[in-house]
């Protein structure tokens, strides 16, 4: 065989691997800074592991954050630019606050990409916006997957829930500070999963709001949705919260308790919090049962 015949036959299947490789080869995911607690959640559901340089330090307690655990693995931050920069990310997931924060531009003039997950008012929101994040991070098949769990998960919600019909009831979401949450709100989302009647925009509130202690009880609802928000405890000490008209309608109406590590955030981790409550009130319904059982002739 001729030498050159010898060297092609040689180098050939060199080559083709080398190409291959070359074909195969993917870009390096880029890194992640979460200054935000919902953004917190969406990093550690949507990124591998090896992207988030740091989390939020509000990812780390167990009193805001379902993923207290898993975010003690990573460094916490305070939001700080000075940190941001240390740290070098290819991009940092962000508030809506900082779309005008001084030193956005500064940080995108050195390579930092700030990123804004979108507000979400309905869950084909949270769908398509999970979708846009994940696709911001390099991680567009690990998105598909999660929209598609939560499709399946918000399906099977109505089986959780109690036998009892609960469409015809209404729902009031309140505060200790009588803040409450009528439509183009999560809260609303959130009730409306659960398959009842957001008391707050029946009655014309649209965002957020408050409610008088009249109109609680002048329109008092079936069920009561309680804020136990950690941020909510400063709210306390409010009249509103101490007064005895309150506490007696709180006491005579079934009540749900939204504690401070879940409802807080408009992403896809809602569907989280609506299987919570769907618990809790499958578990306080089939408390009721019992006891009616017990007296019933």
């Amino acid at each position: 065989m001729p030498a050159t015949a010898l060297m092609t036959a040689l180098l050939c299947p060199l080559l083709c691997l080398l190409t291959i490789a070359s074909a195969d080869a993917q870009p390096p995911l880029p890194t992640i800074v979460s200054t935000q607690l919902c953004a917190d959640h969406l990093a550690l559901s949507l990124a591998a592991p090896a992207q988030i340089l740091s989390l939020s330090y509000k990812s780390q307690d167990p009193l805001r954050s379902t993923y207290a655990e898993r975010a003690q693995h990573y460094p916490g931050n305070s939001g700080k630019v000075e940190e941001i920069i240390a740290l070098k990310p290819d991009i940092v997931l962000a508030s809506r606050r900082w779309r005008r924060h001084p030193m956005k531009p500064q940080l995108e003039a050195l390579g930092i990409r700030v990123v804004i997950p979108p507000h979400s008012k309905s869950w084909q929101d949270i769908f398509e916006h999970t979708q846009w994040l994940a696709d911001q991070i390099g991680r567009p098949e690990r998105g598909r997957q999660q929209v598609e769990q939560l499709r399946q998960r918000l399906a099977l919600l109505p089986q959780i829930m109690p036998s009892a019909d609960t469409a015809r009831n209404n729902m009031l979401f309140l505060r200790p500070n009588g803040g409450s949450a009528g439509s183009d709100t999560h809260i609303h989302m959130l009730i409306e999963a659960l398959g009842f009647n957001n008391y707050a925009s029946q009655v014309g509130l649209k965002g957020w709001g408050r409610f008088s202690l009249e109109q609680v009880v002048m329109q008092s609802p079936d069920y009561l949705l309680l804020s136990a928000y950690v941020r909510d405890q400063a709210y306390a000490r409010s009249q509103l919260s101490r007064h005895p008209v309150l506490k007696a309608i709180v006491a005579s109406k079934p009540s749900l308790i939204l504690p401070g590590k879940y409802g807080s955030c408009a992403n896809w981790t809602l569907i989280e919090t609506a299987e919570y409550l769907a618990e809790q009130l499958h578990h306080s319904h089939s408390q009721a049962e019992q006891a009616l059982s017990k007296v019933r002739p």
